[in-house]
C-alpha cells in the first residue's frame, strides 16, 4: 500500500448523456391597455347586494318590531283608561215602600185674623181670662168668649181645632212673646172659636 495518497489517481466515471429536445413555441404576450380603469376598483365602487333570504329577514324583523310598539301603547292607553272609568255598582233592587202623601198644606205665614180664641182660667187668680184676653187682642188677635176652666192647670196651654193644626209651630212662636211659657197640648172641638188658651199659674 503506498504512502503518499496525493498520487492516487481517481477512476472517473462516464455518466450518460441525455438528449434534450425543445421544440421552440412563441406564446403571444397579452397587450396592456395603460387607459383602462382597473375593475377592482369598480367592484369597491358598486354597492353590496344583500341575500334575498337576509332581506326578507330584515324585513320581517322590522314589521314584529313595529306590531309589538302598537300592541304594546294600545295595552297601555286601555289600561289607563280602566282604571280610570268608575266603577259601576250592580244596583240593588229594594222595595219600594209608598210614603204617605199629606195634603194638609203649612202656611209659611201666621194670618192672625183668622184665629178666633177662646181664653179660659186654669191659674186659681181672679182677673186672668179678662188681662189675657186685652193682651191678646192686642198684638192682633181676636177673642170670642172667655171663662174659667173647671180644672187646675200649672202651664198655660194652646189647643186648637183640627183645621188649624198646621198654623200651630207659627203660631205659638208668636204667643210666646206676649205669654212666656205657652205650650202646645192638642186639639179641641168648639162651635164658636178654633184656638183655646188656658192659663196657667
Amino acid at each position: 500500500m503506498p504512502a503518499d495518497f496525493t498520487s492516487t489517481d481517481v477512476p472517473k466515471i462516464d455518466s450518460p448523456k441525455v438528449a434534450v429536445q425543445t421544440d421552440s413555441v412563441t406564446l403571444p404576450v397579452p397587450e396592456i391597455d395603460q387607459d383602462a380603469k382597473l375593475k377592482i376598483d369598480e367592484a369597491q365602487m358598486q354597492p353590496e347586494e344583500l341575500p334575498e333570504a337576509e332581506k326578507e329577514g330584515k324585513h320581517l324583523f322590522f314589521i314584529g318590531t313595529f306590531l309589538g310598539i302598537v300592541i304594546i301603547a294600545g295595552t297601555i292607553v286601555l289600561s289607563i283608561q280602566f282604571f280610570k272609568a268608575p266603577t259601576k255598582n250592580t244596583p240593588v233592587t229594594q222595595e219600594t215602600v209608598p210614603t204617605p202623601v199629606i195634603t194638609e198644606t203649612v202656611k209659611s205665614e201666621l194670618i192672625k185674623t183668622d184665629f178666633n180664641f177662646e181664653v179660659l182660667n186654669a191659674s186659681g187668680i181672679s182677673g186672668q181670662a179678662g188681662k189675657t184676653k186685652s193682651t191678646i187682642e192686642n198684638v192682633g188677635y181676636v177673642v170670642s168668649s172667655i171663662g174659667n176652666a173647671s180644672s187646675h192647670e200649672t202651664k198655660t196651654k194652646l189647643l186648637l181645632k183640627a183645621s188649624m193644626v198646621s198654623q200651630k209651630d207659627l203660631l205659638i212662636s208668636d204667643l210666646q212673646k206676649i205669654l212666656p211659657g205657652i205650650v202646645y197640648d192638642g186639639e179641641f172641638d168648639s162651635e164658636t172659636a178654633n184656638a183655646r188658651v188656658i192659663i196657667g199659674e
